[in-house]
């Protein structure tokens, strides 16, 4: 995985249309026969072949060539396994395979590497085989040419994974000779190869990088996203890649620029983002694909297919059975991107994980075939009897390269001249082995690549300085000092990369004029450099870029080389009203800085701003300074007091002040909202919003009159606001009057089941009247919403044993959806008479599907023994159900009827389905669960029919359902849809949001079961299910 590629800047989009349906057109013969291949679409012109399959290959999941040519694959067994029981195991390998004929198609294949846990990825470089593999990064090497590898040496470690393959992936060869690998964000304790210099020790993703011993160990840039899975290189040395789940809700697959130091999202992952270092907004993608689980990619090197194709990025989509062709440029300090799809198999048990560019221009596509299940988002049951295979697409009409590796060219006797010109060659393999060649020649060579750095084409200038970069030389050096003044941006923003990685503070003058270069790349390289190099005469430079409208990959750049310049002093002095873009920069600067001077004095005169980008500054420093509670909430309160609270101040308030609420400045000024006098619903609602929005709010003294008051005079929007701060406070003083709102018939119901579940959110008693009322909404005639919030709240009450005997005898009628949210309360007794009634409830209970065998003998076996006898006929029933999920899908799907999509569209918003509580569709509904407006097009209506009736088959990557165990000893299941350093967000079933504050957290550990009903093949008729699935396949 040697990339680097050409990027124009402005490329013509060539047209290309699709063709029809075609299969392969030729298969290698040693293939088995019995194989069978997918149809596929491409475009007019390609074509595809077989080269590779059982039993050459069966689950190949990633890989490259070496520079013979010889393609070593990372192959799975196809089995399932958890890291536990992959260390144990240790049933991955490497496969090599070699076409010994060179007629494209593989006709070998040798075990290079057995007894991995999961590789994923290659290099060939330098004689050996790089390969990532949990816990590290592995140097394999044949020293002896019977193609296994002999000597093996793990050169990085301590990368945790769970075997979902969002762990290690890579290594990449970077132009300066860097290995770049990815991790995901599974925790790691990183050290230098010494095995005590410790580098990280924390949870978030990053781009990870060392020389090609394993020393020099460093991370790039990173943050909350789940799997980031390759990374490319341009030609001036800039990292791209792609990255699965970069955002949760909806779920973002993306194409993402890394920038030096970046912090990028997740939004629901504040801790770990935290972890970084943050110059503003969290650094977003180029491209947003949408929920495809991207894969492997690379950016097209070679001309074969012609120029408009070169540089664009192929990407592997893993759901949708795609081939992707995204068109990429240049666009300011960073790049922009065109999509387009370019191949699809026609077949729901392919599975695209790399596409690597071969020699001559043509693609291998690499299938892993339908083994993978876990985490995955389209399977949810694996298939490892469905064999993967490798694809080459072939341009009907080209004309091929001679010698495409050049194998026939002399090499060790070449001069350094010689090899220059391969610099330039049409063959990017020849172009990449003479550069590795001349680095290893080097003061033999520094002459001449000084000589062509000055004097070659665009190209050759720029890799004459790659090489010379990695070359100890003095000359070296002073020859990447004229190359800052080089008339090519190319060849200037190369320089600075150079520079900047070497620390050469010769080279600040220079670099700070490249800050107004004409190229917004070249300004954001200087800057980054300058920031490497660390020389404080460039911060007054840096702080004039301040003043200016800059793109945020620019803004960061900058603002990260004056962090890590690290000299106050002059950022302090920049801190003037007069320049509120400057000043707001420099307070971010500051607080990553040197948080310990800066002083809330420094901020309070920019309060009042109206410029809105100094404002979220102002927010994102103080709120994560509770130390300035009082001379803050000072500024408010005096706005208060002169009823200057206007528009423009509520955000400012509103941001700041719910993380003060744990001091006494921020309790105070709440209280005056609350006792103003004849205060307008605007006051009240603003009170509330500021509990509600606090990570740990404390009852004040002074809010408990006014809220008890409000919280029944109050009417509408404004009544509901005051309840849910009462419930944010999770404090009993509030019992009485919610109780008194509970009972009271004549209130809505809204505001009844509201002021019920303030009092069960705390696991509070509920008395006779209260569960009483609860109990009514279980009934049948009741709209399901208001069942399954009932049942959530029987389930944490902490109920009498005459309740839970009520309660048990009556549940029999639940569905899918009530039955797993009320259980929860028989976990608290062994009274015989419960467990009986129980057992009996369930019989009957058309719910019963949706609880796992695991979560019935949880709560059967604390009853005495002759209970749990009687529960054993359903007990047997479920396992055997569990047993036989394909089956009874086979069955299912051969019974249904045809659907029709408009009727589905009602079946989805249903109070029998009840699908749009958790599930967002084009705007509307609940966001628990999975964005389901592209549905259709990642999902076939079999996986839809599986996810439908067995979720908890295979949970979706990042909608796991958590059990948080409580202090007190209750506990809530749900999704955790922010896990702050404060607080947990957790979205409950009945599609509800509850902060849980951290310390009232025993401990978070994954629930087996998805939060989406089991069993709704129960409660919903096979025409309901038809016409949701074909709604569902609606939605593309």
């Amino acid at each position: 995985m040697n990339k680097t590629v050409p990027f124009l800047c402005a490329l013509l989009i060539a047209t290309v249309s699709l063709a029809g349906t075609i299969s392969v057109t030729k298969r290698s013969p040693a293939v088995d026969p019995k194989f069978t291949t997918p149809k596929f679409t491409v475009p007019a012109g390609f074509t595809v072949e077989l080269v590779a399959g059982p039993p050459l290959v069966n689950h190949p999941m990633m890989g490259g060539f070496d520079h013979e040519g010889r393609l070593l694959i990372s192959e799975t067994a196809g089995m399932n396994l958890r890291d536990k029981e992959l260390d144990e195991q240790l049933p991955n390998y490497v496969t090599l395979l070699e076409d010994s004929d060179n007629d494209g198609f593989f006709d070998k294949s040798t075990r290079f590497a057995d007894k991995m846990t999961f590789p994923q990825g290659g290099l060939w470089h330098d004689g050996a085989w790089y390969v990532c593999s949990p816990p590290g990064l592995w140097r394999l090497e044949d020293t002896d040419g019977d193609g296994k590898a002999d000597k093996r040496e793990q050169i990085a470690t301590g990368f945790a994974y769970t075997g979902n393959a969002a762990d290690v992936h890579g290594p990449f060869l970077h132009p300066n000779g860097r290995l770049y690998w990815c991790h995901g964000r599974k925790g790691h304790e990183v050290y230098q190869r010494d095995g005590k210099t410790l580098v990280s020790m924390n949870k978030g993703a990053r781009i990870w990088s060392c020389l090609p011993d394993g020393s020099d160990l460093r991370f790039f840039a990173g943050g909350g996203m789940d799997n980031p899975v390759e990374v490319d290189f341009t030609p001036e040395g800039e990292i791209l890649g792609t990255v699965n789940l970069f955002y949760g809700r909806p779920r973002g697959d993306v194409y993402v620029h890394w920038q030096h130091g970046g912090a990028y999202p997740r939004y629901d992952q504040k801790a770990v983002v935290n972890e970084f270092t943050q110059t503003g907004d969290l650094l977003k993608e180029v491209f947003n694909y949408g929920h495809v689980a991207i894969s492997g990619f690379t950016h097209y090197r070679s001309g074969a297919w012609g120029n408009e194709f070169i540089g664009n990025a192929f990407i592997t989509f893993f759901n949708t059975h795609k081939l992707g062709r995204s068109v990429v440029t240049r666009r300011d300090a960073s790049f922009s991107l065109e999509a387009h799809e370019f191949l699809e198999a026609l077949d729901n048990d392919t599975h695209f994980t790399d596409v690597i560019e071969d020699a001559d221009g043509s693609l291998l596509l690499i299938d892993t075939g339908g083994w993978f299940r876990i985490g995955c988002p389209t399977s949810q049951i694996a298939k490892p009897d469905i064999r993967g295979a490798i694809y080459r697409i072939r341009k009907t009409i080209e004309v091929p390269k001679p010698d495409p590796r050049g194998k026939n060219l002399r090499w060790n006797r070449a001069s350094s001249d010689e090899l220059i010109q391969r610099l330039d060659d049409g063959r990017f393999a020849v172009r990449e082995r003479a550069r590795e060649t001349l680095v290893k020649r080097g003061n033999e060579a520094v002459q001449a690549l000084a000589k062509s750095a000055m004097r070659g084409n665009e190209r050759t200038r720029r890799d004459s300085l790659w090489c010379l970069s990695r070359i100890e030389n003095p000359l070296a050096r002073s020859t990447m000092w004229s190359a800052l003044h080089d008339k090519s941006s190319s060849v200037r923003q190369t320089a600075c990369n150079i520079l900047g990685e070497a620390g050469d503070r010769s080279a600040t003058s220079s670099l700070v004029r490249l800050l107004a270069d004409p190229s917004m790349a070249v300004q954001r390289e200087a800057a980054t450099a300058l920031g490497r190099i660390g020389d404080s005469g460039a911060i007054a430079f840096l702080l004039y870029q301040l003043n200016r409208d800059l793109p945020r990959e620019l803004e960061h750049a900058i603002l990260y080389a004056l962090i890590e310049i690290g000299d106050a002093d002059p950022l302090f002095a920049a801190l003037d009203p007069k320049s509120p873009r400057q000043s707001g920069r420099a307070l971010l600067a500051l607080h990553e800085l040197n948080p310990a001077d800066l002083k809330a004095g420094h901020m309070t005169g920019f309060l009042s701003t109206a410029n809105e980008d100094l404002r979220t500054t102002l927010i994102r420093v103080a709120s994560k300074r509770s130390d300035w509670a009082e001379p803050i909430c000072k500024v408010f309160n005096k706005w208060i007091d002169q009823r200057k609270v206007s528009d423009e101040h509520l955000p400012i308030i509103t941001g700041i002040v719910p993380h003060f609420l744990d001091q006494a400045a921020g309790q105070s000024l709440v209280a005056r909202l609350l006792n103003w006098e004849k205060p307008s619903p605007q006051i009240l609602e603003l009170a509330a919003q500021l509990i509600v929005s606090s990570p740990n709010p404390k009852l004040h003294p002074d809010w408990i009159a006014p809220l008890r008051s409000q919280i029944k005079s109050a009417t509408g929007k404004t009544q509901l606001s005051l309840l849910n701060a009462v419930a944010a406070l999770r404090n009993k003083t509030f019992d009485p009057d919610l109780t008194e709102l509970g009972r009271d018939e004549t209130r809505s119901e809204i505001v009844r089941v509201k002021a019920l579940a303030s009092i069960s959110n705390r696991a509070g008693k509920l008395d006779a009247p209260s569960f009483k009322i609860l109990t009514d909404l279980l009934g049948s005639e009741r709209q399901m919403k208001d069942r399954a919030e009932a049942s959530r709240m029987l389930g944490t009450a902490r109920l009498t044993v005459a309740q839970m005997r009520e309660l048990a005898g009556i549940i029999g009628h639940l569905g899918p959806i009530e039955l797993p949210l009320v259980i929860p309360a028989f976990i608290r007794t062994r009274d015989a008479a419960v467990g009986t009634n129980l057992v009996a409830s369930l019989l009957t209970a058309p719910g019963v599907g949706n609880l796992s065998v695991a979560e019935l003998k949880r709560t059967l076996t604390r009853y005495p023994p002759e209970v749990y006898a009687a529960a054993e006929p359903l007990v047997t029933k479920l396992e055997s159900q569990s047993a036989n999920q394909e089956k009874h899908l086979d069955e299912l799907e051969a019974a249904l009827p045809g659907g029709h999509p408009s009727r589905g569209k009602k079946v989805f918003s249903s109070q029998n389905a009840l699908c749009a509580v958790c599930h967002h569709v084009n705007g509307t509904g609940g966001r628990v669960g999975p964005d389901l407006s592209r549905i259709g097009r990642i999902r076939t209506k079999r996986d839809l029919l599986e996810s439908l009736i067995y979720p908890s088959a295979s949970l979706a990557r990042d909608f796991e359902a958590y059990s948080i165990e409580f202090k007190d000893g209750e506990s809530q299941t749900g999704v955790i849809v922010e896990d702050g350093e404060q607080r947990i967000q957790l979205a409950i079933a009945n599609g509800q949001m509850m902060n849980i504050p951290r310390n009232r957290i025993r401990n978070v550990k994954p629930s087996q079961l998805s939060l989406m009903p089991q069993g709704l093949d129960q409660t919903m008729t096979r025409q309901q299910i038809a016409d949701l699935l074909a709604y569902l396949q609606t939605l593309r």
